[in-house]
C-alpha cells in the first residue's frame, strides 16, 4: 500500500504491536530488556524472543519469560547459521511472516542489550498515530559505561536497529529487512522506505540504553567492526568521496584515528576487490545522490548566510 493509500485512512490509531528480539548467547543482557518490557506502560500485544541457538542461558531465560507472560513467546532455533546481520534479518521476516496479522499495525525488533524507557512503546504508538506518512521511528542508543555518556551518531532520517519500530505497510512496501552480508539492514530500511515516499526520523529524546559496543556481538573488536562498517558502506553503495569525509569526521572519535583508518580499510578492500552491491542499482544510485545532498548542504546553507549578510550596494 503506497503512501498516499495510507493518508486517505481517517483512523490512524496504533492498534496492534508486535515486537521482536533475535538472541544468541545474550544471557548477560536479555534479562535487562525482559525487565524493562514488562514495565512498559504500553506492552506490545506480542512479543516474540527467538533463541538463536545459544549455548548459555539465554533460553532460559526466554523460556522463563514466557511462561510468567501470556504476550512473550519464545522460539528456538538450533543455531545452525553463523551469526551475521543477514541471520538476524532472515529470523525477524520469518517471524513477521508468521506472527503479524491484520491488526498488526507496527512492527518494533530490540536488540538484546538494549534497554529501552517504560515509555518507549508509548512513544513508538503516538508517533505513528500522529503522522500518517512516517514508515520508520525509533530513539537513539546511549552507551552507559562512559562518561559523559556517548550517544550513537546517526543523521535525523536514520533509525538505530536496536530499537526500531516499522510500519508494517512499509514493511510490506520494503520486501522486510534485507539479508546483507555486511550489516545495514537498518539504514537500508530507512532508506528504502523513503525511495517509496515514507519518512523516516529518529527522537533524540528517547534515549535507550545500550549496554553493548554496536558491532562487536560475539566477541568482536571495535576496529573489526568499524573494518566490516566500510564494507558494509562500500555495499550500501556509499561513493569514495563520501566515505573519506565519514573517516575525517571521526578522526577524534575512539579508537582515535586507528577507527577512521579501519573504516577506510573495510570500504577499499570491497572496492579494490570490486565486491558487488547486494541492494538494486535503484537503491545504490538514491544512496549516492543522497550523499551529494548531505555533502553540500552546509556549503549551501553557508553561501545563503552569506549573501544574506552582504550590504546591499
Amino acid at each position: 500500500m503506497s503512501v498516499d493509500d495510507d493518508r486517505s485512512h481517517a483512523d490512524h490509531r496504533v492498534n496492534g504491536l508486535l515486537a521482536i528480539t533475535p538472541a544468541r548467547n545474550e544471557g548477560e543482557h536479555l534479562g535487562r530488556l525482559i525487565t524493562a518490557m514488562t514495565a512498559m506502560t504500553r506492552r506490545p500485544d506480542r512479543w516474540v524472543i527467538v533463541d538463536d541457538g545459544s549455548s548459555d542461558h539465554t533460553g532460559a531465560l526466554a523460556c522463563a519469560a514466557s511462561a510468567a507472560h501470556d504476550w512473550i513467546v519464545c522460539e528456538r532455533t538450533d543455531g545452525s547459521e553463523r551469526r551475521a546481520d543477514w541471520s538476524k534479518a532472515r529470523r525477524v521476516n520469518s517471524v513477521v511472516a508468521r506472527h503479524a496479522g491484520p491488526d498488526t499495525d507496527v512492527i518494533v525488533v530490540f536488540d538484546a542489550d538494549i534497554e529501552p524507557p517504560a515509555d518507549y512503546l508509548e512513544h513508538v504508538a503516538t508517533a505513528f498515530a500522529t503522522d500518517a506518512t512516517l514508515g520508520v521511528f525509533g530513539g537513539v542508543c546511549n552507551y552507559p559505561d562512559h562518561l559523559p555518556v556517548e550517544t550513537e551518531a546517526f543523521p535525523a532520517d536514520i533509525v538505530p536497529g536496536g530499537a526500531a519500530a516499522i510500519r508494517t505497510r512499509t514493511w510490506h512496501d520494503i520486501d522486510g529487512f534485507w539479508e546483507l552480508p555486511h550489516g545495514g539492514l537498518d539504514v537500508a530500511a530507512c532508506l528504502a522506505a523513503q525511495m517509496r515516499g515514507w519518512t523516516t526520523r529518529n527522537d533524540h529524546d528517547l534515549v535507550c540504553l545500550h549496554h553493548r559496543r554496536m558491532g562487536t556481538a560475539e566477541g568482536r573488536s571495535p576496529l573489526r567492526s568499524l573494518h566490516r562498517r566500510g564494507r558494509e558502506d562500500h555495499d550500501l553503495g556509499a561513493a569514495l568521496w563520501f566515505e573519506i569525509g565519514k573517516a575525517l569526521r571521526r578522526l577524534h572519535r575512539g579508537p582515535i584515528v586507528l577507527g577512521s583508518a579501519a573504516l577506510m580499510s573495510g570500504y577499499l578492500r570491497a572496492r579494490i576487490t570490486r565486491a558487488p552491491h547486494t541492494p538494486p542499482p535503484e537503491f545504490v544510485a538514491y544512496v549516492r545522490s543522497r550523499g551529494r545532498r548531505r555533502t553540500l548542504a552546509p556549503i549551501t546553507r553557508a553561501l545563503r548566510r552569506y549573501r544574506r549578510s552582504k550590504p546591499v550596494a
